[in-house]
């Protein structure tokens, strides 16, 4: 029963709230342009006082005073309408009005108008966290960058830039390729064991350009060559693997699966600086289940997490009785 009563109250109390007094909405006032600029205006004005107010439609007019078109409902007393169309020869003027709405659905009478262009002025923010990765998997070489995109919302397209030297020269010689998304695939003309360089220019729709990102680098390694245990042995002890490491100093994981594809049995992570010779794991610490055939294969690293090359998958079939 005291729930009730509370369930009971607290509707009442409601329908006190959000009586209807039959009347729409005063117009808001205060209307004013506070931002105009790349592409984007902001609107501001000043709340309603009624207490059933809900909100305010934003009404907008391209190029005339007349053709108002409802474009969106916001609560709050501001709105930052953006993607809006400019050009370096001609800029479009917007018109806005806007009304109140209360929680009846009634809709005031409309604001006064206000109206702007959104020139380009400013030239757009560089793009942040460029990421490096070189890729020689199978049969495909090439050279994945990626950023978080600029946060200007006018952006057109990315030019990318790439050099064999340690600085990238934003020059028509290193432009490479234009996107517009926030990622690139570099497979022209690359060779292994070239250090490549990229930067990346963020391009707004009216032809403005970001200062370039600082150069990222990596490089695309040879693959590892498997040794030992040779593809499809049969063993009755195993105590090392072998493999003839990359031409330069990098880090490598050996893994051990139980499938081509999954099954992770053990992964060992280890850097040397040997290079072009036979590489010598020797491991006590794993359990191999006897009479079952296992799958392994040796990567290597020059990026945090992400692969750089690898090596064939080989097999072995473990027989003894006793691991290691």
């Amino acid at each position: 029963m005291i729930l009730l009563f509370i369930i009971l109250s607290g509707c009442h109390r409601e329908e006190i709230t959000s009586s209807d007094d039959g009347m729409p909405p005063s117009a808001p006032i205060g209307l004013l342009i506070y931002a105009a600029f790349d592409g984007q205006i902001g609107l501001s004005w000043q709340k309603n006082n009624e207490p059933d107010i809900y909100g305010y439609n934003i009404y907008r007019s391209v190029n005339d005073s007349l053709h108002f078109q409802l474009i969106n409902f916001v609560t709050q007393n501001y709105y930052i309408d953006q993607n809006l169309d400019y050009d370096i020869m001609y800029y479009f003027m917007y018109y806005y009005k806007i009304t109140s709405v209360d929680k009846f659905n009634r809709e005031s009478s409309f604001s006064i108008m206000v109206s702007a262009q959104p020139k380009n002025i400013y030239k757009p923010l560089r793009p942040q966290y460029v990421k490096i990765n070189a890729r020689n998997l199978d049969s495909d070489k090439y050279i994945l960058i990626n950023w978080s995109p600029s946060p200007d919302n006018d952006i057109h397209h990315y030019e990318i830039y790439r050099s064999t030297a340690d600085t990238v020269k934003i020059i028509p010689e290193n432009l490479i390729d234009t996107v517009s998304r926030n990622f690139y695939i570099d497979n022209k003309q690359l060779n292994i064991l070239t250090k490549y360089s990229y930067s990346i220019v963020a391009i707004d729709k009216g032809g403005l350009k970001s200062q370039p990102t600082n150069p990222v680098s990596d490089i695309i390694l040879n693959k590892p060559v498997l040794i030992y245990p040779p593809d499809n042995s049969i063993l009755d002890s195993i105590n090392k693997f072998e493999f003839i490491g990359v031409s330069r100093p990098t880090n490598y994981k050996l893994v051990i699966q139980s499938d081509p594809a999954y099954g992770i049995v053990y992964e060992y992570d280890f850097y040397t600086e040997k290079v072009d010779t036979i590489i010598s794991i020797k491991l006590s610490d794993i359990y191999l289940q006897p009479y079952r055939t296992y799958y392994w294969r040796i990567f290597t690293f020059t990026q945090n997490s992400e692969p750089n090359s690898m090596s064939d998958i080989f097999t072995f079939t473990y027989n003894s009785k006793y691991n290691f």
